[in-house]
């Protein structure tokens, strides 16, 4: 993969979060003994420049407490303010996936990745999270999903690119790339209504 020319797939997560990629996985990982607030600060840790041996010694109160109010923007962003002082491993599936994108967001990225975001969300949970990834598009930041969910892809992307079996078999706009009679073949199994 390559992101403004240069290529980062084969970079360690912290350089490539660096460079603005984050990203979220199929199944959410936290820390679940630190608070949701205290997770969301962890994707701001490379923002801050306290060291380790001030911080130690108090000295990063003033940074501390501008983290937690950007974190607390980002929790409040994907729903979850009101669960900032609850442990990351009591929160609901659905929870857990917000709670990474909330993170993830923390880095600023250019490029957000989001692996499955619809997976194992009721109904409820799946509307939340395509008015957040419309959201997060609207601000600038390019959102890329990996999902095999087609209504929640149609719902939610504006460009789509369809693999079979690691091949390219259609790419373009939702409703284009839906009547693609080789997606259809591949994927849907019957014939799309136009």
């Amino acid at each position: 993969m390559y992101l403004r020319g240069r290529k980062v797939s084969d970079l360690p997560a912290y350089e490539t979060a660096a460079l603005g990629v984050g990203r979220t996985f199929q199944t959410p990982k936290v820390f679940a003994d630190l608070t949701v607030l205290e997770n969301v600060m962890v994707g701001l840790h490379r923002l801050t420049t306290t060291s380790f041996t001030a911080a130690m010694f108090g000295l990063g109160a003033r940074e501390d407490a501008q983290a937690a109010a950007r974190a607390a923007g980002y929790l409040e962003m994907v729903g979850l303010l009101d669960r900032a002082d609850v442990l990351a491993g009591a929160l609901p599936f659905g929870g857990l996936r917000l709670l990474e994108v909330a993170r993830a967001l923390a880095i600023r990225p250019v490029l957000l990745l989001l692996d499955e975001p619809a997976s194992g969300l009721s109904t409820a949970e799946r509307t939340e999270v395509v008015r957040l990834i419309r959201q997060i598009r609207d601000t600038g930041t390019t959102v890329v999903l990996v999902e095999h969910d087609v209504g929640f892809v149609m719902e939610t992307a504006d460009r789509v690119l369809v693999l079979n079996y690691g091949q390219r078999i259609a790419e373009g706009a939702p409703r284009v790339v839906r009547n693609d009679p080789r997606v259809i073949a591949a994927y849907l199994g019957e014939e799309a209504a136009s």
